[in-house]
């Protein structure tokens, strides 16, 4: 048997998963290369990383308008006399704190509301302000 080499052709980002290859002689195919490559290969799969909810923001700049803030308080003060009602359920004090963090949660969600994203202003009142007296004083300046 004489020896025979033979090339095989493998992306570069398996060939740390190439094992062996063996080359046999003798195929019956129709081809003029009489030669067949048998590779052992060992791949190790991607673990799928489960992404994680992000965490809604409450939209805490609607405190600022006095409607919103009154009705905040409001819903919140009531929330927390039905909470005082229920003083003596609490076995201990993880239990009490809990309970008036779901209050504060519950509350805020149903008054404010979250955020749709980042609404950050580029340019405050301000500054809009400032541009358009700076706008102003350049027409009065070529017109003159």
């Amino acid at each position: 048997i004489k020896s025979q080499i033979d090339h095989f052709c493998l992306h570069k980002k398996f060939k740390s998963s190439l094992r062996n290859v063996r080359a046999f002689c003798g195929t019956d195919i129709a081809s003029d290369h009489q030669i067949l490559c048998i590779a052992t290969m060992e791949i190790k799969l991607k673990q799928l990383m489960k992404k994680k909810a992000a965490a809604q923001r409450i939209n805490i700049a609607r405190l600022k308008d006095q409607v919103f803030n009154v009705e905040f308080k409001l819903q919140l003060s009531n929330m927390f006399d039905t909470l005082a009602e229920m003083e003596n359920m609490f076995e201990n004090v993880e239990d009490a704190w809990t309970a008036i963090k779901k209050v504060y949660i519950k509350s805020t969600e149903l008054v404010l509301g979250h955020t749709k994203g980042k609404n950050e202003e580029l340019l405050s009142t301000n500054i809009w302000h400032a541009i358009s007296e700076w706008k102003k004083a350049k027409l009065n300046l070529f017109n003159a």
